[in-house]
């Protein structure tokens, strides 16, 4: 029952991530049309989820770089 357990929850991290990854990748589009945008749109979330999402667009950014 263990793993079952583990495999589920290393699942929903999985699409957790990757849903955060999406939301950062919009995010990013956003921004860059519209600069005035990432203060409100940042207001909106946690200042952990912004730095989770900061973080993600700085992976993004290196990503499209290469």
């Amino acid at each position: 029952m263990s793993n079952e357990v583990d495999l589920e929850m290393s699942r929903i991290q999985q699409w957790g991530i990757s849903t955060l990854m999406d939301i950062a990748t919009v995010r990013n589009k956003l921004i860059k049309d519209n600069p005035d945008l990432h203060v409100r749109l940042d207001s909106l979330i946690s200042p952990k989820s912004t730095f989770f999402l900061d973080t993600m667009s700085e992976q993004i950014e290196l990503q499209e770089k290469v």
